[in-house]
């Protein structure tokens, strides 16, 4: 008789179906739940329910004929329970006479699976090794534990993954193998996870885990998986996957079995495998022996292969000769078994029926043992090459010695050292946290979260460089950057509120809190991706590679040192810690390799050492020389850069004396004297000033750097001339100074000022005393002045009257001011009704000095606009309380252009937001985005010749708003209406964007006293320019017109408007800054 087993929840439905199968003659009995799965072999057949067998269908179905039961089936869920083994699936209802033909059918032709044996994957060997692999095969295959199988390339690890699989209780289902150093890693998790369709059309894609679902999966050199795939493959073995681009998690059920020929506890070590994901793959780990170690297996391993090779290829009667048997024992097979096999079919192609396989067929030659070279007296006598005295070497003596004597001692250099390191597994010791003194309440926190983001992500991912090197120097960093093996666009995916920058070396800036960290991409040395110009210097370098690649692509070695906020552990790859405790400045290479890819690493060796106070080596040293004439070859703006990081961070003076003691002082300032005495005073003051937490200027610098070739310039003018030539000598030197390196306009100004001021303090006119006190720039001319009269005692003696003038009360100044000579009758002035004007402001205004300016302005507009060549969509763009709504008003009613406004007073949210913030914000911002939609709609096509329109807003700039106030799930739903509406606004002629400092803007918004701005704070509106500069630092979409609007009032004042009018005339390029006040520069 047949013996049925039901199984169903419903066990009402089940006891009925049994009762009818038994009065058809059959055994069957019914069950509410799965009984244990090796019991169901006792059955002939098993029928059901589909939610019951779900998850373990093909273990069952590989025991007995399995017919699945449904109570809501489709043809799609049939066709997936007969591929997994099923004999057949039924809807329910059913009669009697279906589930009877089902029956019969799947006992008649029953499907089962035939399981492969464990015979049929033979372990040749007797030798203890071999014995102890089979035994520990035979204990590890039934379960579902994972394995990790470790050994030499070609020892057999793919033939007991196999064993390991035969003997299981997944035998029937498949056995997926897959090598992943063989597929590139943006394929990868697409390969084994699978891939959900996207919105871009690409088909779904069936992942190896998944065709491996009820089997088990063998993970081939799984040390090559990328560190994403690693975070994913963790899942995998917790019962999950989720394939790449879906939100949906399914369960999966697969047995893992990974294998390797490295050494993954010491790429654990060094940071290259996830260390949560060794764990879980060494549950259980065979290691395999390579052959050379198990001689005793060789002969018999051959006479398989020769049986087995013979048949395939048709020859009979081959045995081995006496000398060939010799000569397979005594070879060393560096590829183990996979040779021999390739050696024995290489010989049986090439030899004839019926003879003997010689050694010479084989083309094997046992290698003598080498005599090592004499580089140490205790070396081992039985070495057997020079990779193994290497090893031993190393490992004895890493201990005591460093890396620089290491490989001194071994003739070699330290990246060779390294490249054997790595292609040998001796990995270098990692400084751990008892051996360094960073505590973690110094770290930033904003950068370790984004280190830790990063992580979560599974990324590899340190603080890096700068922050790691000062805190081990008991320095307070500056700053905290972060290195990781997630590429730039990854990590902008990561993280909203990021950006990407850079040409050369493209990184992320992550904006957190209102920190802003630097996010790099771990990259090599030397690669295809790395462009160069004919002198060696970097011009792109897009080649990223793991950490231990970045750290010998740094420049210092006390910068390639990376810590790790988990596990306070500091991973030196290249001697920094050394370095450190030994104050000592080293590049990562040759010094001449590193000085042409960057000349401005020389700078940097200089700064370092003066921040730090280290010797600079002198293989570096030596090439300084030729460095300061590749300078010339740099940016301007970058050099800039490093002249703000090695003079106003606190060690100027420093910096200057080693600066000054080369060439590099001469390249960077060429009519600057370097052993002035005003410099390096100035140097000592600025570093005085920054201890003492008081402001500090660029420009005051660049005042006195420059200040030699001001004085000559000036001496050679024309005394009749001079007074009136003084802003033209000083444009003269700063355009000198410009071909070197280039000076913000704000700065040169600063300079300018100060330099115009010194004669007004040395003559000091009566009438002018209480202007100049009130000047903008007079404190800093004081102290200028005060440097000049270290080195002469007449404007040392004019410093002190200016001094004591400033500590007096108004009567008392004026008594001092009373008591000075007399010069005689002023010369005459200009008429009052031609007032003088800054050359600034007449060159802004197109050189128009008579009182009708503005109407002139305004008739050169008309004229320009009948030419269509005055922008017809104008949008005026800056923070709340800069005055952009009144300056459109009046460009609008001046070009007499229709007047679109943002609806600030309409918002009914606005000023709750501004006195509670948070809780309001997101109203807030939907208001205003539903008012731009209605907006956009009423925007003219600025294609059209007859357009014309002014602004208040730009639309781009909204999401700017959204992103400061909104978390992310606000953002999200900020997002998703925002594409929904479809805004697909005109883009404008010409955008002015009017800027000003927080404090301006607040005191503005004060004095106007209106009721909705009455919350908002100085921290708000810090933030909000930061934003503001930082949106139109990038912004490309339109010409754009940057506006100082600090002290400007377009308002009331027409000159200052006139000039800004005749500035978007003459406009021309992408980008241009106005203000017709040359002190606000």
């Amino acid at each position: 008789m047949t013996d049925i087993l039901l199984i169903d929840s419903d066990t009402k439905h089940a006891d009925a179906l049994a009762a009818e199968l038994c009065e058809q003659g059959l055994v069957a009995k019914a069950n509410g739940q799965l009984p244990a799965l090796a019991s169901l072999s006792q059955h002939q057949c098993v029928v059901i329910l589909d939610e019951i067998v779900e998850p373990h269908l093909t273990h069952i179905a590989s025991s007995v004929p399995t017919i699945v039961l449904t109570r809501s089936g489709s043809i799609a869920a049939a066709v997936t329970f007969i591929k997994r083994g099923a004999a057949d699936y039924l809807p329910l209802p059913l009669d009697t006479a279906q589930i009877l033909a089902a029956i019969e059918r799947a006992t008649t032709n029953p499907s089962v699976i035939q399981r492969p044996q464990l015979a049929d994957f033979p372990m040749i060997g007797s030798s203890p090794a071999m014995q102890q692999l089979k035994a520990n095969i035979a204990k590890a295959g039934p379960t579902d534990s994972t394995v990790l199988i470790l050994g030499q390339s070609g020892t057999g690890k793919e033939l007991v993954a196999r064993a390991l699989h035969a003997a299981s209780a997944r035998a029937a289902a498949p056995l997926v193998s897959i090598n992943c150093a063989t597929i590139p890693p943006n394929l990868i998790e697409a390969e084994l996870f699978g891939l959900e369709q996207f919105e871009s059309g690409a088909h779904a894609h069936r992942g190896l885990i998944e065709a491996a679902e009820g089997g088990t999966l063998f993970l081939d050199e799984v040390a090559e998986l990328p560190p994403a795939a690693q975070a994913r493959l963790l899942r995998v073995l917790k019962g999950e996957n989720r394939r790449v681009g879906s939100s949906a998690t399914e369960p999966a059920n697969v047995r893992v079995i990974a294998a390797t020929h490295r050494n993954l506890s010491d790429l654990t070590e060094l940071g290259q495998f996830r260390q949560d994901l060794f764990y879980r793959l060494n549950v259980v780990c065979f290691e395999i022996v390579p052959l050379h170690q198990r001689k005793e297996d060789v002969h018999e391993i051959a006479l398989w292969l020769l049986e087995r090779t013979s048949k395939r290829l048709n020859k009979t009667g081959l045995s081995f000769a006496k000398e060939a048997l010799q000569a397979l024992v005594e070879y060393h097979w560096p590829g183990n078994v996979r040779e021999l096999e390739n050696a024995l079919e290489r010989a049986v192609i090439l030899s004839d029926n019926n003879s003997e396989i010689t050694q010479a067929l084989l083309a094997i030659q046992p290698i003598p043992k080498p005599a090592p070279a004499p580089l140490d007296a205790g070396a081992d006598p039985d070495q057997t090459s020079l990779e193994d005295y290497f090893v031993r070497f190393v490992t004895d003596n890493q201990d005591n010695f460093t890396e620089t004597e290491l490989a001194e001692k071994l003739g070699i250099s330290r990246k060779s050292l390294w490249e054997r390191r790595q292609r040998l597994n001796i990995p270098r010791r990692r400084t751990r946290k008892h051996d360094h003194i960073i505590n973690r309440d110094d770290l930033d926190t904003h950068a370790v979260e984004i280190v830790r983001t990063l992580q979560g992500a599974g990324f590899e991912a340190y603080l890096v460089g700068g922050c790691v090197r000062d805190l081990l120097c008991n320095k307070k960093p500056k700053d905290f950057d972060v290195a990781t093996s997630a590429k730039p666009i990854e990590v902008k995916a990561l993280f909203r509120r990021s950006r990407l920058i850079g040409r050369r070396f493209p990184i992320a800036h992550v904006r957190s809190g209102r920190e802003l960290i630097e996010v790099s991409t771990f990259r090599q040395a030397q690669h295809d991706d790395i462009e160069t110009n004919e002198h060696g210097l970097i011009m792109k370098d897009t080649a990223y590679g793991t950490a231990v690649d970045d750290a010998f692509r740094r420049d210092f070695t006390i910068n390639a040192l990376y810590y790790d906020v988990e596990s306070h552990e500091i991973i030196d790859y290249v001697g920094g810690i050394e370095d450190i405790v030994n104050k000592r400045l080293r590049f990562i290479g040759d010094p001449a390799d590193r000085l042409a890819e960057d000349p401005v690493r020389m700078l940097r060796a200089i700064r370092f050492a003066a921040k730090l106070g280290f010797r600079i080596d002198d293989n570096i040293m030596a090439l300084v020389d030729d460095t300061a004439e590749r300078l010339d070859a740099i940016p301007g703006a970058r050099l800039f850069d490093e002249f703000l990081k090695l003079f106003l961070s606190g060690y100027g003076e420093a910096a200057w004396q080693l600066l000054s003691a080369t060439p590099l002082a001469h390249s960077l300032f060429p009519s600057c004297d370097p052993s002035s005495k005003m410099v390096r005073a100035a140097m000592r003051n600025t570093d005085q000033r920054i201890a003492a937490d008081q402001p500090v200027t660029p420009g005051f610098l660049i005042a006195v750097l420059l200040w030699a070739d001001f004085a000559a310039r000036s001496s050679e003018a024309n005394p009749e001339n001079k007074a009136g030539l003084v802003y033209d000598i000083a444009s003269d030197t700063l355009a000198v100074q410009q071909q070197h390196i280039a000076i913000p306009r704000r700065f040169s100004t600063f300079a300018r000022e100060v330099w115009q001021l010194q004669p007004r303090l040395i003559a000091r006119q009566p009438k002018n005393i209480r202007r100049i006190l009130s000047h903008k720039r007079f404190r800093a001319a004081f102290d200028f002045l005060c440097l000049r009269g270290a080195e002469d005692e007449k404007l040392a003696e004019l410093g002190r009257w200016w001094e004591t003038l400033q500590t007096l009360d108004s009567d008392e100044q004026q008594a001092m001011i009373d008591a000075l000579p007399t010069t005689g009758k002023r010369p005459a002035t200009a008429s009052p009704a031609t007032p003088h004007r800054s050359p600034e402001l007449q060159a802004l205004s197109g050189g128009i000095e008579a009182p009708s300016q503005l109407l002139q302005i305004q008739q050169k507009i008309s004229q320009v606009q009948k030419q269509r060549g005055f922008p017809s969509f104008i949008a005026v763009e800056g923070p709340i309380g800069v005055g952009k709504t009144t300056l459109a008003r009046r460009i609008a009613d001046t070009c007499h252009y229709p007047l679109m406004l943002e609806p600030a007073t309409e918002n009914p949210f606005l000023d709750r937001f501004y006195q509670e913030g948070k809780q309001h914000a997101l109203p807030t911002q939907l208001f205003f985005l539903l008012h731009r939609a209605r907006q956009a709609a009423d925007m003219p096509n600025s294609d059209l010749l007859q357009a014309s329109l002014v602004t208040d807003f730009l639309i781009e700039k909204d999401e700017l708003f959204a992103r400061l106030t909104l978390d992310d799930e606000e953002f999200g739903l900020y997002q998703q209406i925002q594409k929904s509406l479809q805004l697909n606004p005109p883009t404008p002629n010409l955008v002015i964007y009017l800027q000003a400092p927080a404090d301006v803007l607040l005191q503005r918004i004060e004095q106007r006293g209106l009721a909705f701005e009455k919350g908002i704070d100085a921290d708000y509106l810090h933030a909000l320019t930061e934003s503001y500069t930082e949106f139109f630092y990038y912004y490309d979409k339109a010409p754009l017109l940057v506006v100082n609007a600090s002290e400007i009032d377009f308002a009331n004042n027409d000159d200052h408007f006139a000039a800004l009018l005749g500035q978007i005339i003459k406009m021309e390029g992408a980008r241009q800054f106005f203000n017709p006040n040359p002190v606000l520069l």
